[in-house]
């Protein structure tokens, strides 16, 4: 997701458009992806809101991850 005033037209975005960003593969090509023009002022504590409102069930069900610092990294989620 991406919050911002610059104008698609404007060269101001071109340095971090989705489609560039996939062209590096810094964004999966499959990625869900949305670009908001909005004063992130204004879109931030919508956002934070909606999480706060809608996310709790989700962080309950969701399995914390246990990290292994041994000779390698390992990563479970059990």
């Amino acid at each position: 997701m991406q919050i911002g005033l610059d104008l698609p037209e404007s060269s101001a975005t071109s340095g971090r458009s989705f489609e560039e960003a996939q062209t590096w593969g810094r964004v999966a090509k499959d990625a869900k992806t949305v670009s908001v023009l909005c004063d992130p002022t204004i879109a931030m504590p919508i956002l934070v809101t909606a999480l706060s409102q809608t996310g709790t069930k989700a962080l309950k069900q969701r399995r914390r991850p246990q990290f292994g610092f041994g000779r390698d990294l390992s990563i479970n989620f059990g």
